[in-house]
């Protein structure tokens, strides 16, 4: 019951002594005290046993023969394996000399004979705890000087004055500051902290008066270049304290860059359609309070599909820009009669989606100011584009809309400013168009498209194809989106950018996302029942689907129905489809989240992209926008944009899928920055799901390397793609 390790392993010691007696004495009682011995008879023998056992203490008799105790130990503590045991000097000389030569070599207690081995094992029992003790701490300090150094923040010891000392330079910044600049000065002045306003100072005294930890966010400007920086205040035993400078100044452009795809187009820079109709309200409350009329001017590009197809998506990016720029042109703080006042408004432009841009005209006289404005967006357009070498000819067509005579709602505004633009094509386009109330034609077309859906529903027009999700990382297909298709028995592949919007319109997607929902389902259990896959299914649900009040009975029936498990199934949401009703959405989502049903926002970045949404909803996966992924490898914004979010993603927990990967390029640089996922036509276009299975099963999981990806991509995605008839793709 005397053993000094409470694991119950037996520390062993060494012995050199060349008195057996006193090795036997020695042994007898270190045994009786919970040590395992081994025995040397002399210097020659004790370190030559240390080649094979690592001894946790020695006891060195001071005079033996071939190489004394002095001299075993000075070779101890030149060896690093035993620089820190603890050996104890046996000795029968008690001249100070002796003593001090065994200190000198390393020794860290003594004992003289005869010895006293009551005492003997007490002093030797202390000397290995005390050891143990100095092990822990040095591995505690190790670990903290690790940890230290790994930190990418400057940290100090602040005196009660405000002085500067006992600088930690950050890891890989040391050029940043040096210890000349920063050491014995006030650190107000150190960081460039306005003198007056002593921001630094008065956190360090509050949190060493309220002993609580303080944080304080700051700028400092160095000739052009201004940077960010936090620092974190702890109070320390007397009156001083600890500060840790961390630079944030990373953290907050990628704040300001979401921040601002919240309320911005990131393909132009202009207002995003929230930020048009939040201006719209409240430009109708200025001018109901005024009395005054107020504009909408709507127009979208004539024939600018064919501009995509002819010189691509790049190309029309670009025109798309050169656009907003003349639009941005076009509209003069003179169309806006002069205000004063607190809730002044300015004209405000900017791009609802793909082709059609808006412009607000808050406060205007008559119509016709609106005329003036409308014809110089015609004129101006109307001019040839040069963009890569290339003269590009586009014309608008403007659809104007006046508060009171045209609607007193927003909705009513922008509906009946729409329906002016579709008259304006049809007189031919290239023109301009005031709303009025005999105005129907458009409406009639979109009524005859309504029809021929309800129809292809019942006729089963509609289809489902699947593209794949791949992991950045290992190359496998670990799940796929569903995505609805029309195939039209007279007109063929009806796109989706035209029979969505009016599904959402008509509430016709509620029963066809209905449809997708249930059949995915199935799908994926099919696959995984005939596969060796677990592959994953994503279903888009619109914002009409998301208000359903049956939404979570739907989505367990199908589950149930189909014998899916619901960790294969995920739900993409639109960002405007969770901020409509934010309190009912944190409960549905919980409710998902509880199914085990993984969430995903869809087209981040080009929504609302709030933050505080992202810490309050229940979320496993953001999609980048394709509009990001387009340009990545040469538009540094886009880049900058798309890395942000992967490092905000990360830094939250949640998985990056990709969506629009076309190029290798693109495939590289975003697992170089971490993205998780992609999807796009680099590895497959929307296929049917026979194709899909066939993919799966030729792919063998695509458990390659990503740097065969090129190859992989042309035999066992395009190899499957091109047995697909063209109209079919």
């Amino acid at each position: 019951m005397n053993g000094v390790d409470p694991t119950g392993k037996r520390p062993l010691i060494l012995i050199a002594d060349d008195d057996m007696m006193i090795r036997v004495m020695a042994a007898a009682r270190l045994e009786a005290l919970g040590f395992s011995l081994i025995e040397a008879e002399n210097g020659a023998e004790a370190l030559k046993a240390i080649s094979h056992v690592k001894p946790e203490l020695f006891v060195l008799d001071v005079m033996m023969p071939e190489i004394d105790g002095f001299e075993v130990c000075r070779k101890l503590r030149t060896n690093p394996e035993f620089a820190h045991v603890p050996v104890l000097m046996v000795t029968g000389l008690e001249d100070a000399d002796s003593i001090n030569r065994a200190y000198e070599t390393g020794a860290t207690d003594f004992v003289t004979k005869p010895i006293n081995w009551v005492v003997f094992g007490h002093r030797v029992r202390y000397m290995w705890r005390a050891a143990k003790i100095g092990e822990e701490l040095r591995r505690s300090e190790s670990l903290n000087k690790t940890l230290l150094d790994a930190m990418p923040d400057l940290m100090f010891h602040l005196k009660e004055d405000g002085a500067i000392q006992n600088l930690k330079l950050p890891r890989g910044r040391q050029g940043a500051w040096s210890p000349a600049e920063l050491c014995g000065k006030n650190i107000d002045e150190a960081f460039g902290i306005d003198s007056g306003e002593r921001l630094i100072s008065k956190c360090v005294a509050k949190a060493i008066e309220t002993r609580e930890v303080q944080l304080c966010e700051y700028q400092v400007r160095s000739g052009r270049t201004l940077t960010s920086y936090e620092s974190r205040i702890v109070a320390g035993e007397n009156e001083d304290a600890i500060v840790i400078v961390r630079d944030i100044t990373e953290k907050k452009n990628a704040e300001k860059q979401i921040l601002h795809l919240a309320f911005h187009d990131p393909l132009t820079g202009l207002l995003n359609r929230n930020s048009l109709k939040e201006h719209l309200n409240q430009a109708l409350a200025q001018a109901q309070r005024h009395g005054r009329c107020l504009a909408v001017i709507l127009f979208d590009l004539d024939r600018f599909k064919r501009i995509n197809d002819t010189f691509g998506h790049s190309t029309g990016d670009k025109l798309l820009q050169g656009v907003a720029d003349r639009l941005l042109s076009c509209i003069r703080k003179s169309d806006v009669p002069a205000r004063s006042g607190p809730d002044d408004l300015i004209s405000a432009v900017g791009r609802l989606g793909g082709d059609e841009f808006l412009s607000l005209l808050p406060e205007i006289d008559s119509a016709r100011d609106a005329g003036r404005v409308a014809r110089r967006i015609l004129e101006s357009i109307s001019r040839p584009f040069l963009i890569g070498g290339e003269e590009i000819f586009i014309t608008p067509s403007i659809g104007i809309s006046i508060y009171p005579h045209d609607g007193s709602d927003p909705e009513s505004l922008l509906k009946n400013a729409d329906a002016a633009m579709y008259h304006a094509k049809d007189q031919g386009k290239n023109n301009i168009q005031y709303y009025n109330k005999s105005l129907n034609l458009a409406a009639s077309e979109r009524l005859a498209m309504e029809n021929d859906m309800r129809k292809g529903i019942e006729r089963g027009d509609f289809a489902i194809y699947y593209q794949p999700q791949v992991d950045l990382r290992t190359g496998d297909i670990v799940g796929c989106e569903a995505l609805l298709r029309w195939i039209h028995p007279e007109l063929g592949h009806i796109s989706p950018a035209q029979f969505i919007p009016l599904a959402e319109e008509t509430g016709l997607i509620v029963p066809l996302g209905q449809w997708v929902l249930f059949e995915a389902c199935k799908q994926a259990k099919a696959w995984h029942a005939g596969l060796p896959s677990d592959v994953r299914v994503s279903v888009n649900l619109s914002s009409y689907q998301f208000r359903q009040k049956d939404l979570l009975e739907v989505i367990s029936e199908a589950i149930e129905s189909s014998g899916i498990e619901p960790t294969h199934l995920e739900l993409e949401i639109t960002e405007s489809a969770i901020m409509q009703d934010t309190d009912r959405a944190v409960l549905t989502l919980g409710a998902l989240r509880e199914m085990q049903i993984r969430i995903a926002i869809d087209d981040f970045g080009t929504g609302y992209s709030s933050l505080s949404y992202l810490k309050r909803f229940p979320l496993n996966v953001l999609k980048i926008d394709q509009s990001f992924i387009k340009d990545i490898t040469v538009n540094s914004r886009d880049a900058a944009i798309t890395t942000a979010i992967i490092a905000l993603a990360g830094s939250l927990g949640l998985e990056v899928i990709a969506e629009g990967v076309e190029t290798k390029e693109h495939m590289l640089l975003l697992r170089e920055k971490g993205c998780d996922l992609m999807q796009g036509y680099y590895f497959s276009r929307p296929i049917p799901p026979d194709d899909f299975a066939k993919v799966l099963r030729n792919s063998n999981g695509w458990s390659c390397h990503l740097s065969t990806a090129n190859a992989m991509r042309e035999t066992a995605v395009f190899g499957v793609a091109s047995q697909i008839p063209r109209r079919a793709r």
